[in-house]
């Protein structure tokens, strides 16, 4: 029979806690009550997940952020209960940030008259303000200084005396810090009552916009501006220009704002609504989905100095004197008839060579009208929610050619905020914390978000409990840190000589891009959890409806209800011309298929031999009609796809739908890659579960690739957000109270990887 062991040739535990052996003695050790609160029984193997934090962190769960709290809507039960109008609010208004503080302390009172104290309390319009200014000292539209503003309106006003030319006084200025009336060729149109003036609280007065449908500053420049036939082009518009605007935005638009047209307020329809300059959600100003840098985004709550600059062939914008988009603007080639022989026939010879030689005409995109340019046009709840204010606006016909020239026009006019500026952003660095506090109330340190080891360690935790993760919150986390890296000044003076502006702009036309899409992820995760597709179609629908030619969405989805996929769609600017502002059907675009699991590329080309294998993970659809994209049809199947397990038994399984039904059917065509290959770059799969993190990165670098960014600036992006990553990691080193041996070798980890993929990318490291 068998003995037995000997108790003492076991490994002994470590002593129980008393209050342990009391709680398993009211509910039992094996039990699913496990062990007290705040205590982890140590007889029991831990796994490696485990050991990273408690189990009772003071953490908010990683997909518990606070977009996913906001963007939270109610349940209904049934499938369609959703489709009522009254079920589902679309309107991503109340997604906005909220009120940040501007300024410090108002400015006190000072002694005055009567009118000095009516100007002060902004109880006078436009039109009572030239009789009220010229009895405090000096007259309606004048901008020199005056005794009765005080030392701050003498700082505003340095610079004046100035020598500048002829050709630099023309065009119109409209200062309206001192409370004066609006200059002539400058009018508030469209409002059906009267602008006032208020006092900001640095002393400078404000023009708040009504809150009229039809509401927008209109320009009427004539001889008086020094618009004459010598300065304006044969379609009698402006073509070279400067115009600045002291702007502030209490609140960044939800899609965008317009800031100006270049002909009438009513023709913001069509092709005019691809003409105008406006501001993005992101704070970017720009047009035709360039968005400019994040380092020069408009900050909410602060006035900005935003300069528009045109010449042929080119059209700039500037933030506080830095360079933030620039925008090509082609030459056009002109259309050649034919011409016929003297028999009535095309001479083919002649009509070939002709239309070889045919010339360009100029390209007068974003050309003003002098008579017609309107400024902040649009619908009023755009304008309603960012509560715009200005206080400086001037059009010149002459285009200033660079920042320094920028730089110099502005030190003649701009306030002395700066230092106010800076105090705030101290104040909001010294408050930020943990680097998470954007996404999470209670933030974990970074190398605890699972997005941190799906970036950074996908080839080691594969089978830990680190390797999941929620869709919706990579796709967060991921914009946060693509914003942080971009506006990272250090990493830019660091890679400077290697990344140019072009690069730096087009990631931040992509940070746009991603920034819609995780709205849309946590649409699609609510959507899922609740069985509710309408909730999901509805968003996807509305966000295509707002998409102009050029712009990009990125749109988070599902196959086989676990592979996550990233549907990236961009809209071409053919047959576009005719769309109106509710988002016509004409035109083409490309969609664009990212998916990174290795079990679910059997229709994506793959490149090269085990154990190195690299797959075409972004297969691309062009050509796309745009009526198709926009089809519920389409997005209804797709729900099928998204929410049916994929299994093999079915005749149709999920994939098999997507990839040999629906993709064929937007296209009109087989979408299957041949031997040679699609457009796009091959990438390494996944190597763990980490598809919510990596669809993101692959769709970055994909539409990298699309904007004209070579390979080399790609991987130097990519290691851009690696460094960034781990400088979250250091400043968040400063904030906890300890770190566990688990977390060090996550650390650890991530420095070995960063310093390998920097290695191999200066050439001493491995190929």
């Amino acid at each position: 029979a068998a003995t037995a062991p000997d108790d003492r040739s076991l490994p002994r535990s470590p002593p129980t806690h008393p209050l342990v052996s009391m709680w398993d003695d009211m509910f039992g050790s094996g039990g699913d009550f496990g062990a007290p609160p705040g205590f982890i029984r140590e007889d029991k193997p831990k796994p490696f997940s485990d050991q990273a934090r408690v189990q009772h962190s003071p953490f908010d769960d990683s997909a518990d952020t606070k977009l996913a709290q906001s963007s939270a809507r109610p349940t209904y039960p049934g499938l369609f209960s959703y489709f009522e109008d009254a079920a589902w609010d679309s309107d991503d208004a109340s997604d906005t940030a909220g009120d940040i503080p501007a300024w410090g302390a108002g400015v006190g009172e000072e002694d005055a008259d009567d009118a000095t104290r009516a100007l002060a309390e902004g109880t006078l319009s436009l039109e009572g303000r030239a009789e009220a200014a010229a009895s405090v000292g000096f007259a309606a539209g004048d901008t020199g200084p005056s005794e009765a503003t005080g030392a701050s309106s003498r700082r505003r006003r340095r610079g004046r005396d100035d020598d500048s030319t002829w050709a630099d006084r023309l065009g119109l200025v409209a200062d309206l810090r001192e409370g004066a009336a609006l200059p002539e060729g400058l009018s508030l149109a469209g409002a059906g009552g009267e602008a006032k003036l208020e006092r900001d609280e640095d002393g400078a007065y404000e023009l708040q916009m009504p809150g009229d449908e039809a509401a927008h500053l209109a320009f009427n420049l004539g001889y008086d501006h020094g618009v004459t036939a010598w300065t304006l082009e044969d379609d009698g518009k402006l073509h070279s220009y400067s115009m600045v605007l002291a702007i502030r935005l209490e609140h960044l638009p939800s899609n965008r704002l317009t800031l100006f047209s270049g002909g009438p307020a009513s023709g913001l329809e069509g092709k005019g609504a691809a003409e105008t300059v406006s501001v993005f959600k992101n704070g970017g100003v720009g047009a035709l989905g360039q968005c400019g840098t994040a380092a020069t985004a408009i900050k909410p709550g602060r006035w900005a100095w935003v300069v528009v600059t045109r010449k042929p062939g080119e059209l700039c914008s500037y933030v506080n004197g830095q360079l933030c988009a620039k925008i090509k603007l082609e030459p056009k080639k002109a259309a050649a008839g034919p011409e016929k022989d003297k028999e009535g026939g095309e001479d083919g010879a002649k009509a070939k060579k002709k239309s070889k030689d045919a010339k360009t005409e100029v390209n007068a995109n974003f050309a003003i009208d002098p008579k017609l340019c309107a400024l902040l046009p649009g619908e009023a709840s755009d304008r309603a929610a960012c509560e715009p204010a200005l206080k400086y606006v001037s059009l010149k016909l002459v285009t200033w050619e660079d920042e320094e020239r920028v730089r110099k026009e502005l030190l003649k006019i701009r306030d002395t905020d700066e230092f106010q500026d800076d105090r705030e952003d101290f104040d909001e660095a010294v408050g930020a914390q943990m680097c998470l506090q954007a996404l999470y109330a209670r933030p974990p340190p970074t190398w605890l978000s699972p997005a941190f080891c799906a970036h950074l360690a996908d080839a080691c935790v594969e089978g830990t409990g680190l390797e999941g993760g929620a869709a919706h919150a990579s796709l967060e986390f991921f914009a946060l840190l693509l914003k942080r890296a971009l506006s990272n000044r250090t990493l830019a003076r660091l890679f400077g000589t290697a990344l140019g502006h072009a690069e730096w702009q087009a990631a931040n036309a992509v940070l746009l891009a991603i920034d819609e899409g995780k709205r849309l992820a946590h649409r699609a995760a609510q959507a899922v959890s609740g069985g509710h597709p309408r909730m999901l179609i509805a968003a996807v629908l509305q966000s295509l409806r707002k998409a102009r030619p050029g712009e990009v969405r990125v749109i988070p989805f599902l196959l086989g209800r676990g592979t996550p996929v990233v549907l990236v769609v961009e809209r071409n600017g053919d047959g576009a011309e005719g769309a109106d502002d509710d988002g016509a059907d004409e035109g083409t675009c490309d969609l664009t298929v990212v998916n990174t699991d290795p079990e679910a590329l059997e229709y994506h080309r793959a490149v090269g031999a085990p154990p190195k294998l690299k797959f075409e993970t972004c297969l691309v659809v062009a050509g796309v009609p745009w009526r198709q994209m926009r089809s519920e049809a389409f997005w209804s199947l797709a729900w099928y796809g998204a929410t049916t397990a994929d299994d093999p038994s079915l005749p149709w399984p999920p994939r098999k739908v997507f990839y040999e039904i629906l993709l064929p059917f937007l296209a009109g065509r087989d979408v299957r890659p041949g031997p040679e290959g699609g457009p796009a770059e091959a990438m390494s799969p996944q190597k763990a579960g980490t598809g919510h993190l990596r669809t993101a990165l692959h769709a970055f670098r994909f539409l990298l690739a699309r904007r004209g960014v070579p390979p080399a600036a790609r991987k130097q992006l990519t290691l851009v957000l690696r460094l960034e990553l781990l400088a979250m990691v250091s400043h968040d080193l400063g904030f906890v109270t300890a770190v566990s041996e688990t977390e060090r070798r996550i650390i650890r980890l991530a420095l070995r990887q960063v310093a390998h993929h920097a290695s191999k990318l200066s050439g001493r490291g491995a190929a």
